[in-house]
């Protein structure tokens, strides 16, 4: 018997993921990739301090409340068993959450419902909108749109499912605002993925008047699902008292679902404890998507995260003093060295041009930016395109770590040439 070979197996794969040719091209998620190129500089340079202004993982990690629950939890039998679809107080916070910071009344049983992070819940409502069935052939091909730059998740997995994934451009030029109306032309348009404030530029959209108003009837009047991404909704910098979600605006509830998650809110990226709310026909196709693709998220983490948001003032207050400092100090070291940027609305990046020269040498993009930074000072950012982005959340106090923000910061001012130049 000749054994298998790694071309013949791959023949088994589906066209989505590459078919036979998978592995062969060089794509790879963005995010795997600067954690990879970080590791291998760490290695080659085990005793140089990386200064990593990167991924945007909050390292500090929870609150000594969350821990304590998630570990009391650990220890009651009530939480051994499957978590089928979610804790019924967990969703039952929510709902009292959104009343309390966002005046937004829901209902804990119809739309509300838990997931393990952001990323899974897109996955989920990405086969919710676009997977084809058994009559494919029969339809026109599903369209999607997102943002561009933007978290990638929604558009690579629809984009697997066979949809056709419209880019909506973010730029510096139109003051980082997307155009929905070039999805005018669209024959079959089912959803439309939304970051807000916005990942990477930090823009909050709500400070455009009348432009979710004018989004959701845009969605109302041709039935297309809004799937707004509110990850970063309560790290917010303009109109800090008044928080802000697309669910409070008039007419939201027909089209769209909001996700939220503990990952950067609570500091706890580790947690994997998130919640999908709104539309109730969108929450009971995901929640049939989520029960028939997993056994649901541990017990005790919705534990942890219920117990968190019943004293989420207290701890919010903490984390967002914190990125508001340092984002402070960023933004002035970046603009020292000539990087066009301001204090992002909300999110803890900074986000900005990349620049075409610097150090003795001309970059053709941010990802040659980024590799300089990298290879030649020991910083770590993030290329989206033409630009470049930081985050104040660098990791401290580790081998090969600076051993605090005030070090880290004035590291990177070290490091940063004295010579670049922007094509603005």
């Amino acid at each position: 018997m000749n054994p298998l070979t790694q071309v013949d197996i791959r023949r088994a794969f589906g066209d989505g993921i590459g078919g036979a040719h998978f592995g062969d091209d060089s794509t790879e998620y963005l995010f795997s990739r600067i954690k990879r190129l970080r590791r291998a500089f760490q290695q080659a340079h085990p005793n140089f301090k990386v200064l990593d202004f990167g991924i945007g993982e909050p390292y500090e990690g929870p609150s000594q409340l969350t821990r304590q629950a998630v570990m009391a939890a650990t220890n009651q039998p009530e939480f051994d068993g499957y978590p089928d679809l979610g804790l019924e107080r967990l969703r039952q916070v929510v709902a009292v959450h959104f009343g309390e910071q966002f005046g937004v009344n829901v209902d804990p049983s119809t739309q509300v419902q838990d997931c393990w992070g952001i990323k899974p819940a897109l996955d989920a409502l990405v086969k919710v909108f676009c997977a084809p069935g058994n009559k494919s052939s029969l339809t026109s091909r599903i369209q999607v749109a997102v943002t561009v730059p933007g978290y990638p998740v929604f558009g690579t997995q629809a984009s697997k499912l066979g949809a056709e994934v419209i880019q909506m451009p973010v730029t510096r030029e139109h003051s980082y605002l997307f155009d929905y109306r070039v999805l005018e032309q669209c024959q079959n348009l089912h959803a439309i993925y939304v970051i807000s404030p916005h990942n990477p530029t930090g823009r909050a959209y709500d400070q455009v008047p009348g432009f979710w108003e004018t989004l959701v009837e845009w969605c109302r009047q041709r039935q297309v699902a809004l799937v707004v991404d509110e990850a970063y909704c309560h790290l917010r910098w303009v109109d800090e008292d008044r928080p802000f979600t697309a669910l409070s605006v008039p007419g939201f509830t027909d089209v769209g679902v909001v996700l939220h998650s503990v990952s950067k809110t609570l500091n706890w990226t580790g947690g994997r404890v998130g919640w999908v709310v709104g539309n109730p026909t969108i929450i009971a196709a995901y929640r049939k998507e989520y029960e028939d693709s997993s056994s649901g998220q541990t017990l005790a983490n919705q534990h942890g995260a219920a117990e968190s948001l019943t004293h989420f003032n207290g701890i919010i207050g903490l984390i967002r003093k914190s990125y508001i400092e340092r984002l402070g100090r960023l933004v002035d070291v970046l603009r020292k060295h000539g990087f066009p940027v301001q204090m992002p609305d909300g999110g803890f990046f900074v986000f900005s041009p990349a620049p075409t020269e610097g150090g003795g040498q001309a970059f053709t993009d941010a990802e040659a930016f980024m590799r300089y930074l990298l290879n030649e000072q020991g910083v770590v950012s993030v290329p989206f395109g033409s630009n470049i982005r930081f985050s104040c959340t660098i990791k401290v106090g580790g081998q090969g770590q600076p051993e605090s923000f005030d070090q880290a910061i004035e590291a990177l001012d070290q490091r940063l040439p004295q010579d670049l130049k922007f094509a603005l």
